[in-house]
Parts: C-alpha cells; sequence; structure tokens
C-alpha cells in the first residue's frame, strides 16, 4: 500500500508545483507615457506584451528609435536616455513650444503606471 500512496503522493505534487511555479512569472507590458500639448492631462498606452523582460527591452528600443524618426520629420526631437527610461521630447521646428514628451517604459504585468484604480 505505500508504494500506491508514494505514487499518488509524487503524481499530486507534480500537479501543483508546475502551477505553483508558472504563477510567480509575469508578463512585461511596453507602456508609452505622452505629456503636452498634443494631450489633455497624461496618457498611457500600452505598445506589446511579452514573456521576458529582455523582449520587451528590445522592442522598446526599436519603438523609440522609429518613433525619433517618424517625429522627426515633423518635429524637433530631443533624446534623454539618462532619465532612467528613454524620454522623446518634440518641439515646434518653427518655434520652441513643447508639443509632447513621451517616456518609454518595459514594467511587469501586475503594475500599472496610471496608479491603484478607484473603486
Amino acid at each position: 500500500m505505500v508504494p500506491i500512496v508514494r505514487i499518488v503522493s509524487v503524481a499530486l505534487l507534480s500537479l501543483v508545483l508546475p502551477a505553483g511555479s508558472a504563477s510567480a512569472e509575469c508578463a512585461w507590458v511596453l507602456w508609452i507615457q505622452s505629456d503636452g500639448s498634443l494631450f489633455e492631462g497624461t496618457m498611457y498606452s500600452t505598445v506589446s506584451a511579452w514573456s521576458t523582460k529582455a523582449e520587451c527591452e528590445r522592442t522598446l528600443a526599436e519603438k523609440f528609435a522609429a518613433d525619433v524618426k517618424s517625429w522627426g520629420a515633423k518635429y524637433r526631437v530631443t533624446v534623454d536616455e539618462v532619465s532612467g527610461a528613454p524620454r522623446l521630447f518634440a518641439t515646434s521646428k518653427a518655434k520652441a513650444d513643447l508639443i509632447v514628451v513621451a517616456r518609454y517604459s518595459c514594467l511587469p504585468d501586475t503594475v500599472d503606471p496610471r496608479g491603484p484604480k478607484g473603486k
């Protein structure tokens, strides 16, 4: 009877342990936070979600470079990569009016940069 108990115990543990470790994993979400005269207040948008932080950061770098190029066609673009997260500043080419500041970040899917939701 002992061998059957061991077999059942091992079988149950094999079902429980992977579920416990899988719940500890999370997705990584690429967020863009935008402020400026093009928006009323702060706007948050998600670009994509990835299973690893490295994949998210690779996509962030690609998206940031593409946005610098596309925004640079219409506006004067300044880049800040020292602030902890890449930021793009777009100003009018005719005058120094700030049009948009976009901040790019990869966050775990458990973190919402908009803050806690009220009830």
